[in-house]
């Protein structure tokens, strides 16, 4: 998401959706991953929203990784540049698996499908990636 105002806006609604239905919640071990699941489902909308008003290329520039050692900086900002071109249906649980090293059984329950889908999911990003860095 970047360091924006989208990401504060997100934190704040999550924790809001939280307050609100936190009564729902029957198992206190269950959270954390209940409240990545709210967050995810309101970046999906900011995704769209980006989407719909052509903004997200341009804001995205704010969220380049930085690197110390300008020789690196290159295949990190390629890397970045194709993860940004993935559509949300692959970035969400590709980032989730293999950036912030998430389960894949909880990458699916937090992106809402199955197993089976986010499997395919990250294996399709991966095989774009790999496409595309080639």
């Amino acid at each position: 998401m970047g360091h924006d105002a989208d990401l504060e806006d997100i934190v704040q609604e999550t924790f809001i959706a939280a307050f609100e239905g936190i009564a729902q919640v029957q198992d206190p071990a269950s959270i954390r991953s209940w409240l990545v699941t709210i967050a995810v489902r309101r970046v999906r909308r900011v995704f769209a929203q980006r989407r719909r008003r052509r903004f997200f290329f341009f804001a995205i520039a704010d969220v380049m990784p930085q690197s110390s050692d300008p020789r690196e900086r290159e295949p990190v900002d390629e890397l970045a540049e194709v993860v940004r071109q993935l559509p949300c249906e692959l970035r969400i649980p590709w980032v989730l698996a293999r950036v912030e090293q998430v389960a894949l059984g909880e990458t699916a329950r937090i992106c809402e499908t199955s197993l089976a889908t986010v499997k395919r999911r990250i294996a399709e990003a991966d095989a774009r990636i790999e496409r595309r860095l080639a």
